[in-house]
Parts: structure tokens; sequence; C-alpha cells
């Protein structure tokens, strides 16, 4: 399953590095850094305002990291938005997910 994974994504899905959410005086996120590599389940956890909402809204675009870097799929999800959430991109994944899926049960 890892060569499967490590053929198609030749870099983590996601790596957050010192990743910092500020909203004024209150450090929502502080320097927080993982990985989540291509055919894994990753989990955030933690309890009410540990800034586990925080985090994956930046990994999405949709929020400004005070500081740290992002990437998902080897790209920016804020200055990259467009390219992440466009169709080509998209059915690129599908395939990609379609094929290991494929894979992985002819190995079974």
């Amino acid at each position: 399953m890892a060569a499967v994974a490590s053929f198609l994504v030749s870099e983590p899905a996601v790596m957050v590095r010192n990743l910092v959410v500020q909203y004024g005086e209150l450090r929502a996120v502080d320097d927080v850094s993982f990985t989540a590599e291509a055919g894994t389940v990753t989990a955030v956890l933690g309890p009410n305002g540990a800034g586990k909402t925080s985090t994956i809204e930046v990994c999405e675009g949709f929020r400004h990291a005070s500081s740290g870097a992002v990437s998902v799929l080897g790209l920016n999800p804020r200055t990259d938005q467009r390219l992440l959430r466009s169709e080509e991109h998209t059915s690129e994944l599908q395939s990609r997910l379609h094929l290991v899926c494929r894979l992985l049960l002819e190995k079974k």
C-alpha cells in the first residue's frame, strides 16, 4: 500500500510546519507541526479551544496563518485556492484515488 501511495504522490498530502494562528492577543494555534501522508487517515484531536478548527481552516485556505507554512498536495492552500479547487485538479485526484482502490482490490 505504501508503495502505491508513494508512486502516486511523492510528498505528504498535507504538511503543516510551525503553524501559528492568532486572533488579537489570543494565540489559538501555537507552533503546530504535522504531516498527513497520502493513503493514510489522520485525525486532529484536542479539547474545545485547542485550535483544531483554526488549523483545518488554514489547511483549507479559508483562514490566514499568523506564521508558519502549510502545503496541501504540494500547493499553498491560500495562494493556490483556484488550482486546488479546479475541476481539472479534482478530476486528477479522483483518478488517483480510483487507481489506488483498484490496485488495492487487485492485491487482495
